[in-house]
């Protein structure tokens, strides 16, 4: 046989797996544009959050060749490093810097659905089930119309992390011996996104457990518990700088009902069914029709209660889970330890999808095989089916109206119920029957899949308050800028290369929201991803009737206020409108380091420093004390000072910025960054690393030492 024989084979007995590559046809017409949920959405994190990350950090490796650890961007400036958004610690992201942006973003996020559908088939496979069953499983997964509509809203990091998740489960399940594999998934989950870590953890901890026969209970206990030690420490960069960062966060003051917010609605567990086509992406839970009939066959058919009974169990807890505030306990699980610093129970609606999905497998190899208990299974799925058409027929009759949702639903459901009866009753030949279910799966969830997103040309989305921070960024001089009305967007801003004192993120230093809340005069009564926080929604108004403190933005080196409506302030003097956007200089700024008389600041007189050399992680001023030298910049832990070469203590002033003492005459004043919880973190990287080395090598030792003997 000649190589391209060897290759054709191979090829053909792996065709079905061409069906991974779906997301590609999905995805690929909007390749260049920005995804957003719908025509009308405002926003998008791909634009908000990752798109300006991106470009701060190439830029920064561009100037200064290093990766910063410390940006100024938004916020008067935050530790980039601990921050999961800021995509440095996931190896494969940097892939799509490779390509103009955002379409490296969209090629990344295309191969990681088909890694996950890929991953899906791999462990039904594993778990026993035909290459059919797999695929159907894989199909599900991969199509899960909650991934598209999270895409929609440009939860990039989310969607990466989610799609390790069969992996993390099959790697658990391949070996009955102890191996690193599944520590370097679940630390790769930890590192795309750590808010998924946790509940992929719990289902990993369960599913191994699952997996061990009897008395091998301890057994199973110390290897998922070394598993987790090894990803512990190879997810320690990012783990030990946000754990940090938590700490001093809003996020660790977050309540109750802040970590349940976005809980599922009970009404909403009508989507198992109906797909809410274009609405909104945390309460998607559509998993299709052809799978959701599948996988209720599963629960009549026979053998593999083990497995298939975890997968229940995955169902109905995450199920719970999402419903959150929905339920009367919902409150009390979101004190549990650890779960206070997550938010949206939603999310756990990823779960349910990828249980329905490994159901579904395992419906379809009972149908297969001829292990169904037809008359049960059949009532069930009659009643389904009979429901569903009897509520659209009634929502149609009582309204006038029959919603696109209800129709699709209906519709797929009765298609797919006579679809799977055909099979079951041996009416047509195997292959043909297969063929017509994989169809009506991708049409299904193909459709549903494609109305969860829109995509923008970056035209549309990077030139959105151009003009006026182009004349911003032709200003002379070092400063900040700040807009209660959102004015300067955030992917906008970036392009420029202004600095914000507002912005969005989800991790906000708690000393700079409480400061913000005297500067900007917005109450902030709970937690917020803004600042300043937006009551309704709609910064273009919400904010109108509050008034900046050009005195404190003064202390921020804020010398502009860009916003969407009037400002009558002492200290704000208009100089610019452009469109709709106010351009106000503030003529109480003050430079980014002065020297005072006095620890605290007052209106008295002070003395400007020049800054000699400016980097994120590293300032150099020369300064005439004495005084007190105060730097208009974030105080934080690793932020260090040193005097004419010497080490001196860093003060806080007014609870917020950066302050040295100095003696009397001229001083070299440097300040760099030297977080300790990341450099901790590194070291506990390579021994991670380390023992991963050590560990293949005793492996390769072993098998080369059994084969030695074998040859004798």
């Amino acid at each position: 046989m000649n190589p391209f024989e060897g290759i054709f084979l191979w090829a053909k007995k792996r065709s079905d797996l061409w069906l991974f590559l779906l997301p590609g046809l999905l995805l690929l017409p909007g390749l260049g544009g920005f995804p957003y949920p719908a025509g009308d959405a405002p926003y998008s994190d791909m634009a908000v959050t990752h798109f300006p990350n991106v470009v701060y950090l190439l830029g920064a490796l561009r100037e200064w060749q290093n990766i910063p650890w410390w940006s100024p961007t938004i916020l008067s400036g935050y530790p980039f490093v601990a921050n999961p958004l800021a995509g440095i610690w996931y190896p494969p992201g940097w892939l799509a810097y490779l390509f103009p942006l955002p379409a490296g973003f969209n090629l990344l996020v295309i191969v990681h659905l088909s890694w996950g559908g890929l991953g899906m088939y791999r462990l039904l496979r594993i778990e026993g089930l035909s290459r059919l069953a797999g695929l159907i499983g894989g199909l599900g997964f991969m199509l899960l119309p909650k991934s598209y509509a999270h895409y929609g809203a440009g939860h990039l990091t989310l969607l990466y992390a989610v799609v390790w998740t069969p992996w993390l489960l099959a790697e658990e399940r391949h070996s009955r011996n102890w191996n690193w594999r599944p520590a370097v998934i679940l630390a790769l989950i930890a590192l795309a996104d750590p808010r998924w870590v946790m509940l992929a953890g719990v289902v990993w901890w369960g599913y191994g457990f699952t997996c061990s026969h009897t008395g091998e209970y301890v057994k199973r206990l110390k290897q998922l518990a070394l598993s987790t030690g090894l990803a512990v420490l190879l997810a320690a960069p990012l783990a030990l700088p946000l754990f940090e960062y938590i700490q001093h966060s809003t996020r660790a003051l977050m309540q109750s009902e802040d970590s349940q917010v976005y809980s599922l609605p009970l009404i909403r567990l009508l989507g198992l069914v109906f797909p809410d086509q274009g609405g909104f992406h945390e309460w998607m839970a559509y998993a299709g029709a052809v799978i959701l009939l599948l996988a209720i066959f599963a629960l009549f058919s026979r053998g593999n209660w083990r497995i298939k009974g975890f997968w229940c169990l995955c169902f109905g807890i995450s199920l719970l889970f999402a419903l959150g505030s929905s339920l009367p306990f919902g409150a009390w699980i979101s004190q549990l330890p650890g779960l206070g610093w997550l938010r949206v129970p939603a999310r756990a609606l990823f779960l349910t999808g990828i249980a329905i999905s490994a159901l579904a497998g395992y419906g379809l190899e009972g149908v297969t095989t001829c292990q169904i208990r037809l008359r049960p299974a059949n009532w069930v799925e009659i009643a389904l089916v009979g429901g569903v058409a009897t509520l659209a027929g009634g929502v149609w009759i009582v309204s006038g109206v029959f919603p696109v949702e209800f129709v699709w639903g209906a519709i797929a459901l009765g298609l797919g119920f006579l679809w799977i009866q055909i099979g079951v009753n041996r009416k047509l030949g195997r292959k043909v029957w297969a063929f017509g279910l994989m169809l009506l799966v991708i049409i299904d969830l193909g459709g549903v899949d494609r109305s969860s997103f829109t995509t923008r040309s970056p035209s549309q989305v990077l030139l959105v308050g151009a003009t006026a921070a182009r004349y911003l960024a032709q200003q002379p001089g070092k400063f900040r800028v700040y807009s209660p009305s959102y004015s300067l967007p955030q992917q906008t801003a970036a392009l420029f290369g202004l600095e914000l004192a507002d912005g969005v993120d989800p991790l906000q230093l708690a000393s700079y929201a409480k400061f913000m809340d005297r500067v900007s005069g917005v109450p902030r009564e709970r937690y917020t991803v803004t600042i300043p926080p937006f009551s309704t929604g709609d910064p273009i108004t919400d904010n109108a009737n509050y008034q900046p403190n050009p005195d404190l933005l003064g202390w921020l080196n804020v010398a502009y206020v860009a916003a969407a409506y009037d400002l009558h302030v002492d200290g704000l003097r208009l100089i610019e409108q452009f469109d709709d956007t106010r351009i106000y200089a503030n003529e109480r700024t003050r430079p980014r380091a002065w020297v005072q008389p006095e620890v605290k600041i007052s209106e008295g007189d002070f003395k400007p420093v020049e800054v000699y050399d400016w980097e994120p992680d590293r300032i150099e001023v020369h300064a005439i004390g004495p005084g007190v030298l105060v730097f208009s910049e974030l105080a934080y832990p690793g932020w260090r000072a040193r005097v004419d070469g010497e080490s001196r203590p860093m003060m806080t002033i007014e609870g917020l910025l950066r302050g040295v003492i100095l003696p009397a005459g001229s001083h070299q004043v440097v300040l760099d960054y030297w977080p300790m919880s990341l450099y901790t973190g590194l070291v506990l990287f390579s021994i991670g690393v380390g023992l991963i080395v050590l560990l293949q090598l005793r492996k390769w030792l072993l098998s080369i030492g059994a084969r030695s003997a074998g040859n004798k």
